[in-house]
Formats: structure tokens, C-alpha cells, sequence
């Protein structure tokens, strides 16, 4: 039975305590299947005391019987209008305590002849329960007959989505009544609005409302009345659980099956208007099975989904009966997205209450297979429909799990797509994880192909900056040797930083010993540095003179003269500076000029100089009268003291410890005049027409003069001549350095030389780049040499320090070798009478590694082999150990005292690695003993090693070189072979035996690692192994190598005047150095090296690769390849 009537009022109807139109209405549904005459019988005995009753019940009975399709408007009007009458009239009975063994609670609802209460169950399960009772008067056999019908229905009915019954009985008046489950619940649309469910979890419920229908039709049961109210949702444990209830007016299939009471005659209309299916409405006898339900689920899929239903209610409620079952039985249901599209804005509830932001986005998701499945569903034919409410679930769970429907054509595009819409996320994962190794792939083929093109670029950098820095260096070389400074500096600008090694180091401080340090406003004819220091006093043509400050380079006075070349001397106390001019004398201090004074002259004075004391200046004068005169005055007044007429010449000076004033005269002879007895004391000719310089050593003891061939070392005691050397150039100016052991000259070939004042050999050229040098001045305070150049104003500075100076004699044909031991250069020098190396005639050298001085002499007694007999004391730099005649020596450099003596017998070499803390000392039959190097007592002994012969030690003092005699294993047993090996010093151990191509003596690398034996080839072997490590041609000769300290670089003497700058790792030949000889390698870079003509020259690493003028040029673009 319908519980939602239309509200159609009847036509006043009676108003009679008996009138009960709920009960006309299912009276007359319990008749309208039976024959006439059963039908008159059935309502008699019904309605026995209730006349109204049955006169109302048999009208319908023959308005039934009698009705024909164009008079139905008035039956189904008046069904209406009975029904409303029914449901606005019916009294509701009073609510009992107690049916049965049940408690009432509350009424839940009531037809026409039942009433549903909410009971409570006590025993023997305390429960509560939904109890439908038949409502009193009500119980003939029709209804008795229908009730049981029902009961029967739900008894078949076991599924966990339908409301089961529970139990069944009779009330003490012989109602019947059945407890079923009770559903705490509310209606399923309720329900999803308000929890918001999403469209997927409200299909989800929907799926197993099918379930269960599908149950009862596979159970022969149609429920006819599937609406929102009739499936309710409960919550247990917190998930939602779908429940149908009320079968009241379900149809059983099976016709063995079905009670007199429930059968129905063609035309009653039984279900809700708003989920009835056509055949349901249709009065001309249409079918009604299991697809009239599928019908209303459709709708109720419909109703959730959207939040409408497929036909207006209020203008299906508007209609009159005939029109709407009629509307109902011939209407196609709308599209989903066409009653949302209709709905408008109304419809934006319904998105919000499904969890969507819009109605728009509501109808997209009712687009495609939603709509498809509600639409099959819906169909009005039956045979459109799904057949089975199990199909329908089915495809509600195939959309929800984006598979292919069975509402649609099942095509290739159409499967395709679902696949890809059910496998959305693993497609995106994996398109995304292709995605991502494919540009991961090509990244890393990319960041692989980018790093080896880069590396092929650094290689090709690499090797283009390294052909660059060899090329370069070379080039450098080259123009060195030709004098050519400036090209020589920038070919080395060209080298890369990564490249400036060694050699660039040396060639960049021999190209920039030359510096520009001043420029005055005229040509320098002649200078003079004051005593006191930073004042550079410079006179020239042009009429001027300037004086610099030599610790800023600059300017700071300027005088005119009124002539070229005038004299200058400083006074030798004060700053005070005389200045000769055309007419006179200026006295004054240059950075006081305003206090000067001026004492009147006979003539030009073109040379001055002042006595020790300042009392006297002493000038040589061009008379205005013709001639030449040398003349004293007193500084002070002017006042004339000595006057002499003669060839003076333009150099004077004065001795400084006394009165004596020295000058030059025509002819190339010095003269000395003492102030004191005012007479001359001495004369010496130093050669050539004329003298054009004249310096003092600090001490007095000598002088030097410069004529135009030669120059003279001249002892200031007798006068004598103790020195002379050949200048090579017509020499123009002098300068002495502040030990008196170096004089510098400058002459007509532009080179600036350097000889030594004790023997008067050249001791290097320093360059020969200058234009025109014609004056030289030396500051002791900065160890710079000043050049004038007479060309123009420009004043170049070098470093006083030497790199080149002459050795001593020796021993009469002694043959010299230079070795470092710390601070010191030693050089050994030693006759050789026969072989082996014996004493006799023989000595130490000590000189000082930055200035070449010698610092003492020690002579040996004996010297029995070719090396090292020296080394220095671990803690005070003065004490050297000295092996001479069998026996350590402890003495002192700085006077060769002897300190302490330790016996060695039968010792004869004596040699200790630079950073080892031990003495090696070599045994004469073979083997060593390991000494402390402070105390030189025996550590270890190793003497037993007969005929393994010491040749030298590694620089960590960890290896020795040994030669010793092995048997040959190419050859016969009584063969035996000379072998060079390495065994450990403290252990004693054989580590290494070199090939016999490694000849019989080398040196180690400064780390140890590895070592190089002397020879025509270079060969590089593992110190520890013997194995060749590499091996490059040295096609020059070489003979004594030596390794720079960062291993990067092999200097290798040679027989001709060259040594060759190989590189340690490649081979490849980087520069050649213009002098050949031993070698010696300091731990520093300073390379000695002593060549055939007896001079020790010192090749120093000085260049800064950081030097701002050496900033580095770009590289030439490579090639496109």
C-alpha cells in the first residue's frame, strides 16, 4: 500500500464514527480480484456491522467491474478523492502497553489496517523491534489474508540489506501481528544529504539496495514500492547499512505461491506515482515483473545522484489522476544532465550536498556511463531495461571501478578509454616514470655527453695551454739570451698560470731585474746617493738637475744649472747637497731649498766632492779663462784653500777616514792629495786617455777607476794597482756594492756588468737592454741598483744581489762540486791523482747562498771519494759535521773551530738527507752504521754488508744507494754483474735493483719516491721497486741531473753550454738555461751550478707568478674542430 498519497481532498465526504476510509480502500483492494459474487459475499460478511463500510466497498466492487479505459477518469478520481478522505479522516487507534510478549514503546506508522509500533523485546533476548500489528475491526479474512501474505513474503526473505522478520503471533483479541528488525534509520536520500556523501559512496549504498532486490525477485518476490522511504540506512559501527522494508504490496511471481488475498485484477494501480513504473500505471493489463522494480531503483539512482527526481512531483501531483498514470505510463525519462540543466541554480545545492564545487561540475560527472546506466534503467519499454537488478549493481560497480558498462556498445575506442580512465593514476605514474627516465636518460646522456665534451675541451685546452707554455718559454729563453727584456716578459705573460713552474719563475726575475724607478724632467749624466739614504741626486744636459726621494720614486726638487753634467756631492753627514752652476756653487738641502746659499766660482765646476769631515769641497773646474784646475774651498765661506792648475779630469772623490781627495786627470792617472800636509801623496795610472768614474769601498781600503778599457781594483794604503780587469766596453760610470766584493759598470754597449773586486773576473751581464745607461748610483738601504739612462729621463733599477760569482782556487788543478747542506753552499774541491779519489791537496768551500760570499775555508786532509762529506747540525746552523781522515768532525762554519771529533773507522763518506734526522756514514769495505746527526753516536750497524758500497742517501734518510756485485740470471752461476740498488737504511734490506741500463749513479727525487740515474737517456724508477716509471730522450748529453723541490721538473746538464728544463711527467723539453756544469739542487728551487770556467752561479726561482705584471694573456681561441 502506497504510503504517499496525492493530496487531492474527497468531496465531503459522511462524517459517521463508523466511517473509516482507509478501511473502504483496502477492503476493496483485498475484493477486486474475485469474481462478483465472491466479491458480495467476502463484503457482507466483512462489514456485518458496519452498513457504510459495505455500501462503499460494493460501489467501487461495480465501478470496477463495469469500467471500460474512457471511464476511468471518474473510478481513479474517486479512488483519489477516497484515499484523501481516508488519510485525512482516519482517527489513530490508542497506542496498547503491551502485545504480546512485546513492550510498546511508540507508534511508527499506520495504514489502513496495520499499525507499526517500536517495541522492546524482554525475553529471551532483550531487543528492540519494529512490531506491525492489524489494527482492530480489521481483522476478516481478507485482511487477515493479506496480512499473512506479507508475512509469509518477508519469512522467504533472508538478506542482510532487507528487514527480517523476527517472530510472529496473535494479540489476546486474535490479531495477528510479526516483530521485525528494527532500522534506527532514515531514509537513504536523507541520509546521503546529510553526511554529504560523494557521488561514488552514494552508489555504493545504492549497489546494495540492488543486492538486496535481487534477492527477493530471485526469491519470486516484486516489491512494487521501492521509494527513499522504503530503504532506509543505519549506522553500525560507524559505517552506513542499507535496509528495504515494506513488501505490503509485493507481488509474488510464482502464482502456487501467492495467497487469494494478493492477487490483483488489471487496472489497480498499486505503488508511489513518483517511482511507478509505466506498466504499473498503464490500466490496459501490461506485464509487471522484476523490471518494474528495476524501473523504480532506477529512479532511485536517479534521485540520489542528482537530488531530482526524473518527473516533477509538483507537476505530476498537479495532474489529474487519469493524466497522471497516463503522463507516467507514456513519458520517456529525461537525461540527468537535461533536468539538471533545466534545474538552473536550483540545482547548486544538490553539487554542494555530493561535495562539488558547481552544478556544472555535477552535470560532467552525470555525463557518460552514469547516464547511460540510469538511463537503461529507466527505460519506459521493459525490454530496454535491465533485466535483473544484479546486472544493474553490476554496472554501478563497473562505472565506479572505470570499466566498460554492458548499457554500452562494447568498441575499441569505448574499452580503450575506460582503461585508460581506470588505470589513470598507474598510466600517469608510469608516463610520468617514462617521463622521468627518459630525461633522466637524456639528462645523464646529456650531463655524460657535456662532461666528455668538456673534458675533450680541457684536454684540448690543456694541451693547446701547454704547447702555448713551452712555446712560450722557449721564446723567452731565446730573447734573454739576446738581451731582449721586454719580449722576453711579455712571451712569458702568454704562459697560463697552471704552467708557471720553475723555469718560468727563473726567466720571469732575469727578465724583470730591470725596473722602471723614476723619470726626470732631462737626460742623466751623472748621479750621486746620499749617505743618509732616499735622496738620489741626478745632473744632465738640458741645463737641470733633480733630486729623487728613493722611497717614493718621485720628484722632489729640481735646480737649473745653466750647463750640462755639472757636478753633485752630498755632504757626508747632513742632506746637505752642492750643486755646481755656470758662475757658482749651490749649497742647500733639497727639501729645504728656500735656506740654500751660493758661493761664487772661477769657472764650470764639472766634478765636486767634500771631504770626511764637510769642511772642504773639493771641485774640478773649466776656467772661464781657457784650461783646466782643480781647486779647495771652504765649504762655508767659499774662501780658496788649494788651487792647482792641470789635465784634472771630470771624476773626483774623497777617501772617508781621511783628508785625501782622489781625482782623475788626462792620461788615465789617478792622483791622491792629502788636505792635511797640502801636498800629493800618490799617483797611479789606471790606463786609456782619461778617468770617467771614481768609487770607494766603505771600509777605505781600495778604490776602483774607470777609464775607457779598463777597470782597476787600487789599494788606498800604498797606491798600488791590485786588481785589473778587462770591461769588455768602453766603461762610463761605476757603482761598488756595500761589501766592496762586486762593482757594477755601465758603458757604450748598453750592458750593465758585474765584476768581482778580488780577482776581476765577469761575474754576470745583467742586461743589456738599456739605451745609453751613463750613470750609476747604488741605495744599500734597498739593495737596488740606480742606472741613468743618457737618452732620455728614465731611471732603471736592478737588485744588487749576485747570482754568479768566481770560487776560489783551490787546490792546484782541483776540480770543484757543489752541494747544499742547509743554508750554505759547500763546494768540495779535490785533485784527482789515478782513480779512486785521494787526498792530498783538497778543501770546503762555505758560502752564503743569497749573496755568494765565502764564509770560511776548511781544508781536508783526506778524501777518498767522489760526494757528500758534510752535513749540518739539527739545531744550531753555525756546526757542520766534516768527514776527513776516518774520523767526524763537528766544527763551525763561521771560523772552522773544531767543536767535538768521533771516530769512524775505516769511514770514507759521510752523507744525511735533508729532512732526515740521522748520519749516514759509508764503510770503506762495504755497508754503513746509522748515527744521530746531533751526538754522532752509532744507531745502527750495517758494516757487515761487505762490498755493498754506499753512493748516497734519499732525502728523507729512509734509503741508501748502494752499488754491489749480484749474481747475473741471464748467465752461467760464475757469472757476476755490478748492480745499483736501494735498501732500507735502518734495516739494511734490499728493496730495488735498477736494470743494468741505469747506469752506476743518480739522484732521488726530493720526495724519495723515485730515482734517476745519470746517463744519456733520462729513466725515472721506483726507488722502491725498480720498476721504470718513464723514460724520455736527452739527446744532448745530459750528465748530472737535479729535480726541482715539487718534483715537476728534471734540470739536466749537459756537455755542451746548455742545461735542458725537462718536465718530470711528460718529457716534453720546456727551456734551456745558457750555462752548463755541476748541479746542486737547494730545497727552496736554487739550482748551483758550477761550470768549466770556475763560476758558481746561482739560478733562483725568484719570479712571482702573481707579479701584476705578469698578469696572464688570454689563450688563443682553438680551433673548430
Amino acid at each position: 500500500m502506497p504510503n504517499n498519497s496525492p493530496n487531492n481532498s474527497p468531496p465531503n465526504p459522511p462524517s459517521a464514527p463508523q466511517q473509516d476510509w482507509p478501511a473502504v480502500e483496502q477492503l476493496f483492494h483485498a475484493i477486486a480480484d474475485l469474481p462478483a459474487g465472491d466479491q458480495t459475499r467476502e463484503v457482507t460478511a466483512a462489514t456485518a456491522n458496519n452498513p457504510w463500510l459495505r455500501d462503499r466497498v460494493l460501489e467501487l466492487a461495480r465501478a470496477d467491474r463495469g469500467a471500460t479505459r474512457d471511464s476511468l477518469v471518474h473510478i481513479e478520481n474517486a479512488t483519489h478523492a477516497l484515499r484523501a478522505e481516508i488519510e485525512s479522516s482516519a482517527a489513530a487507534p490508542k497506542i496498547p502497553e503491551r502485545i504480546g510478549p512485546y513492550i510498546i514503546k511508540s507508534r511508527i506508522a499506520q495504514g489502513g489496517f496495520g499499525v507499526v509500533y517500536l517495541a522492546e523485546q524482554i525475553h529471551p533476548i532483550r531487543r528492540e523491534v519494529a512490531l506491525k500489528v492489524v489494527r482492530p475491526g480489521f481483522d476478516i479474512a481478507l485482511v487477515l489474508s493479506r496480512f499473512e501474505a506479507e508475512r509469509q513474503t518477508l519469512a522467504r526473505l533472508t538478506h542482510p540489506n532487507i528487514a527480517r522478520i523476527l517472530d510472529a503471533g496473535q494479540t489476546e483479541d486474535q490479531r495477528p501481528y510479526f516483530a521485525m528488525e528494527y532500522v534506527p534509520g532514515g531514509k537513504i536520500t536523507t541520509y546521503c544529504d546529510e553526511h554529504k556523501l560523494s557521488i561514488p559512496q552514494r552508489l555504493r549504498l545504492f549497489v546494495a539496495a540492488c543486492r538486496a532486490i535481487h534477492h527477493a525477485h530471485q526469491k519470486a518476490v516484486v516489491h512494487r514500492d521501492i521509494k527513499p522511504s522504503n530503504v532506509l540506512v543505519a549506522e553500525s559501527d560507524g559505517h552506513p547499512i542499507v535496509k528495504v522494508i515494506d513488501f505490503g504490496i509485493a507481488k509474488l511471481l510464482d502464482a502456487s505461491l501467492e495467497l487469494g488475498a494478493t492477487r490483483q485484477t488489471i487496472g489497480t494501480t498499486v505503488g508511489t506515482p513518483e517511482y511507478m513504473s509505466p506498466e504499473q500505471a498503464s490500466r490496459d493489463g501490461g506485464d509487471i515483473d522484476v523490471r518494474s522494480d528495476i524501473y523504480s531503483l532506477g529512479v532511485l539512482v536517479y534521485e540520489l545522484t542528482t537530488g531530482l527526481l526524473p518527473r516533477d512531483p509538483d507537476t505530476l501531483r498537479a495532474l489529474a489522476p487519469a493524466e497522471l498514470f497516463k503522463s507516467i505510463a507514456s513519458a520517456d525519462t529525461a537525461a540527468p544532465t537535461r533536468r539538471l540543466r533545466d534545474a538552473g541554480d536550483k540545482a547548486e545545492p544538490f553539487a554542494t550536498a555530493r561535495g562539488l564545487p558547481s552544478a556544472r561540475a555535477l552535470r560532467e560527472v552525470m555525463r557518460g556511463d552514469l547516464s547511460t546506466i540510469i538511463q537503461k534503467a529507466t527505460a519506459r519499454e521493459q525490454s530496454r531495461r535491465y533485466q535483473d537488478a544484479q546486472t544493474l549493481a553490476d554496472d554501478i560497480e563497473r562505472y565506479l571501478e572505470l570499466r566498460p558498462i554492458t548499457a554500452r556498445e562494447p568498441s575499441i575506442a569505448y574499452r580503450t578509454s575506460c582503461f585508460l580512465r581506470r588505470h589513470r593514476t598507474r598510466l600517469l605514474v608510469a608516463t610520468l616514470a617514462s617521463l622521468f627516465i627518459l630525461v633522466t636518460t637524456f639528462s645523464i646522456w646529456s650531463t655524460i655527453n657535456s662532461r666528455e665534451q668538456a673534458v675533450q675541451r680541457a684536454t684540448r685546452d690543456k694541451a693547446l695551454a701547454y704547447d702555448l707554455a713551452i712555446d712560450s718559454i722557449s721564446a723567452a729563453s731565446l730573447a734573454l739570451e739576446k738581451g731582449d727584456a721586454t719580449t722576453a716578459r711579455e712571451r712569458l705573460r702568454a704562459v697560463p698560470m697552471q704552467h708557471r713552474q720553475w723555469e718560468w719563475r727563473v726567466l720571469w726575475g732575469w727578465a724583470t731585474r730591470e725596473s722602471d724607478f723614476a723619470t726626470v724632467p732631462h737626460t742623466s749624466g751623472r748621479m750621486a746617493m746620499n749617505q743618509l739614504g732616499s735622496r738620489l741626486a741626478v745632473s744632465g744636459n738640458g741645463d737641470l738637475m733633480s733630486v729623487v726621494n728613493t722611497d717614493t720614486g718621485k720628484v722632489i726638487f729640481n735646480l737649473p744649472t745653466g750647463f750640462w753634467t755639472p757636478g753633485i756631492a752630498w755632504h757626508p753627514k747632513t742632506r746637505e747637497l752642492a750643486i755646481g752652476q755656470l758662475g757658482g756653487i749651490w749649497i742647500g738641502n733639497p727639501d729645504h731649498p728656500q735656506s740654500a746659499r751660493t758661493l761664487a766660482s772661477i769657472g764650470i765646476p764639472m766634478g765636486l766632492a767634500y771631504s770626511p769631515d764637510g769642511q772642504y769641497l773639493a771641485g774640478l773646474y773649466h776656467r772661464n779663462e781657457g784650461g783646466k784646475a782643480v781647486r779647495i774651498i771652504n765649504a762655508q765661506t767659499g774662501e780658496l784653500v788649494v788651487g792647482l792648475a792641470g789635465a784634472a779630469h771630470m771624476a773626483i772623490t774623497a777617501l772617508r777616514d781621511r783628508n785625501i781627495f782622489i781625482w782623475g786627470e788626462v792620461g788615465g792617472e789617478l792622483v791622491a792629495y792629502d788636505m792635511t800636509t797640502r801636498r800629493e801623496i800618490g799617483r797611479v795610472r789606471v790606463g786609456g786617455d782619461s778617468i770617467s768614474s771614481i768609487v770607494v769601498a766603505d771600509d777605505n781600503s781600495f778604490l776602483v777607476a774607470a777609464s775607457q778599457r779598463d777597470i782597476a781594483v787600487i789599494d788606498t794604503a800604498n797606491f798600488t794597482v791590485r786588481t785589473r780587469m778587462l770591461a769588455g766596453h768602453s766603461p762610463f760610470d761605476l757603482a761598488l756594492s756595500a761589501d766592496g766584493s762586486v762593482v757594477y759598470s755601465v758603458g757604450e754597449d748598453s750592458v750593465l756588468r758585474a765584476f768581482s773586486t778580488t780577482t776581476g773576473t765577469p761575474l754576470q751581464a745583467t742586461s743589456n737592454t738599456l739605451v745609453q745607461p751613463h750613470a750609476l748610483a747604488i741605495d744599500n738601504r734597498h739593495n737596488r741598483l740606480y742606472v741613468g739612462v743618457l737618452s732620455s729621463g728614465r731611471i732603471a733599477s736592478f737588485p744588487t744581489q749576485i747570482d754568479a760569482g768566481e770560487l776560489r782556487p783551490g787546490p792546484s788543478g782541483a776540480k770543484p762540486n757543489a752541494f747544499f747542506v742547509g743554508n750554505i753552499c759547500a763546494v768540495q774541491k779535490a785533485t784527482q791523482r789515478g782513480s779512486p779519489w785521494i787526498r792530498d791537496t783538497s778543501e770546503y768551500q762555505f758560502l752564503d747562498n743569497q749573496t755568494l760570499r765565502t764564509l770560511s775555508v776548511i781544508p781536508s786532509e783526506r778524501i777518498t771519494g767522489w760526494g757528500s762529506y758534510l752535513a749540518p747540525h739539527p739545531t744550531d746552523p753555525d756546526l757542520y759535521w766534516v768527514l776527513q781522515n776516518q774520523t767526524l768532525e763537528l766544527r763551525r762554519v763561521s771560523d772552522s773551530s773544531l767543536v767535538r771529533t768521533v771516530s769512524c773507522p775505516s769511514a770514507d763518506r759521510l752523507d744525511s738527507g735533508r729532512t732526515s734526522p740521522h748520519l749516514i756514514v759509508k764503510n770503506i769495505s762495504g755497508g754503513w752504521t746509522l748515527r744521530d746527526l746531533t751526538t754522532g753516536d752509532i744507531l745502527t750497524d750495517h758494516t757487515s754488508l761487505e762490498g755493498v758500497l754506499v753512493e748516497g742517501t734519499s732525502p728523507d734518510g729512509t734509503l741508501v744507494q748502494c752499488s754491489e756485485v749480484l749474481d747475473d740470471p741471464q748467465t752461467p752461476d760464475t757469472t757476476k754483474r755490478s748492480a745499483i740498488t736501494t735498501r732500507d737504511a735502518f734495516t739494511g734490506e734490499r728493496l730495488a735493483i735498477f736494470p743494468p741500463s741505469a747506469g752506476s749513479w743518480g739522484i732521488f727525487t726530493p720526495d724519495s719516491s723515485m730515482h734517476i740515474p745519470i746517463g744519456n737517456r733520462i729513466r725515472i724508477l721506483s726507488a722502491r721497486t725498480g720498476q721504470l716509471v718513464r723514460e724520455f730522450s736527452a739527446s744532448d748529453g745530459s750528465g748530472f741531473n737535479a729535480v726541482t723541490p715539487d718534483n715537476s721538473r728534471i734540470i739536466a746538464a749537459s756537455s755542451t753550454s746548455v742545461m735542458t728544463v725537462w718536465d718530470f711527467n711528460t718529457g716534453r723539453r720546456v727551456a734551456q738555461l745558457p750555462f752548463s756544469g755541476l748541479v746542486a739542487m737547494h730545497h727552496d728551487g736554487t739550482l748551483a751550478v758550477i761550470g768549466s770556467d770556475r763560476i758558481l752561479r746561482m739560478v733562483r726561482p725568484s719570479g712571482d707568478i702573481n707579479d701584476p705584471r705578469a698578469a696572464p694573456l688570454p689563450l688563443p681561441t682553438p680551433p673548430q674542430q
